[in-house]
């Protein structure tokens, strides 16, 4: 059951607007073509769930939370989510969720239940956490540097890899017992995840059954992906934004929402010019993003993401067969390794179970990409499925989510041993 104050909140969410607005503006439509008539358009409606938080998004969808603060070994402040169930009966096993670069956890909880794999999972009597990684909109402070500090920016999916996640499961363990988890993470999510089992391996022991990695984004290998031309380009970007104290990519909410969103989704061209950069990014789908997912899209990315991140992605996709450690350079290297070069990642070190799921259609972590590291990983340690027809970002936002949702689920329900 919903706690009363969590009623409180929904109803005063929802209702607010309307009482504010004798008329709210419809935000969602059937088609891209219907939103420039979209005040009396019958093929549109008003959600006042669009830009919600993951709280008000838990509560509009008539589930419960939890929230927990979390503090890494490193000092940045993240917030942690966890869906109550509505049953008696406990749990089959713990799920922590991990959103991709440039989200936030509200990638698993902003749809309805049929299109939700957060909130099916809880109907499924599993016990549900969210992740929100450092840089994040719910994870943005620091018990020493300033949000905005050259400091606090300075880490790539490495850091969360051995700091986020470690912290993030530990808490976990105090609270339900001492069980292990699923984790469940999506390309950044699933990187984090291969450095946190290679370079924390009795950790992950510890904490984890399995990881479930949607994908993955470890090895670039046969990438045509627009971004494998920009890659080479990121460094220059990033000594530029050095330059002018510009360290990280997370526009305001005001302009997120009043230019970004209201320019794509008000103006038609906009929309299709949108959906060959996804296309040319994340690979080609043939159903394309779910109509009704673009608003909500727009209305949480992005969520946070450092510079640093961004270009530890650039040199792996540079190397495209290569699974390294960040590139300060050599002298740097020299300091912080011990060595010049970039060591890789000790893949070899992993004893943790992955279940490798590749997108038929992704063009920036292919299927070649995500063979190569399951070749990698012990026998008795892997399982890889290729999810036809989709693309990198299909896992979330496109039509037929059950291709992805029900072998993943059924993974877990059929290895609640591990």
């Amino acid at each position: 059951m919903l706690k009363y104050s969590h009623v409180i909140q929904s109803v005063c969410f929802i209702t607010f607007p309307l009482l504010s607005l004798s008329h709210p503006i419809n935000n969602v439509c059937k088609s891209y073509l219907d939103y420039p008539t979209r005040e009396w358009n019958k093929n549109c409606h008003y959600d006042p769930l669009i830009s919600a938080t993951i709280p008000e998004l838990i509560v509009g969808y008539v589930y419960d939370y939890e929230d927990f603060t979390v503090i890494t070994e490193d000092g940045y402040v993240l917030g942690l989510y966890r869906l109550v169930m509505n049953t008696s009966d406990s749990a089959k096993a713990g799920v922590l969720l991990m959103h991709g670069a440039t989200v936030s956890g509200s990638i698993w909880v902003d749809r309805p239940k049929e299109r939700c794999l957060a909130f099916r999972l809880c109907d499924r009597n599993f016990d549900v956490w969210i992740a929100n990684f450092r840089g994040t909109i719910y994870s943005n402070k620091h018990i020493h540097f300033a949000g905005n500090s050259s400091e606090y920016w300075n880490y790539s999916f490495h850091e969360i890899g051995i700091y986020d996640i470690p912290a993030i499961l530990e808490t976990i363990y105090e609270r339900n017992g001492g069980k292990k988890v699923f984790l469940i993470g999506i390309s950044m999510g699933g990187t984090a995840a291969t450095i946190y089992a290679s370079l924390k391996p009795k950790h992950c022991e510890k904490h984890v059954k399995a990881i479930i990695s949607m994908s993955g984004s470890i090895f670039f290998t046969g990438i045509t992906s627009i971004y494998k031309h920009i890659s080479p380009h990121v460094y220059d970007l990033y000594k530029f934004g050095e330059s002018i104290g510009f360290r990280n990519f997370a526009p305001s909410i005001i302009t997120r929402f009043t230019l970004l969103r209201d320019f794509l989704t008000n103006f038609p061209p906009a929309r299709i010019l949108m959906q060959v950069f996804l296309f040319s990014t994340f690979g080609y789908d043939s159903t394309g993003i779910h109509e009704g997912f673009y608003p909500s899209i727009l209305g949480h990315v992005p969520a946070g993401i450092s510079l640093k991140t961004i270009l530890h992605y650039a040199q792996l996709v540079t190397k495209e067969d290569k699974f390294d450690f960040f590139d300060n350079g050599p002298s740097e290297n020299l300091k912080i390794y011990g060595v010049r070069d970039t060591p890789a990642y000790p893949l070899e070190n992993i004893n943790t179970f992955f279940y490798i799921l590749a997108g038929g259609n992704d063009t920036l972590v292919t299927p070649k990409g995500c063979r190569k590291f399951y070749d990698l990983l012990a026998e008795d340690k892997r399982k890889m499925d290729i999810i036809e027809g989709y693309n990198h970002i299909h896992w979330l936002y496109g039509e037929d989510l059950d291709k992805g949702f029900i072998p993943t689920i059924d993974f877990m329900e059929n290895n609640l041993n591990l």
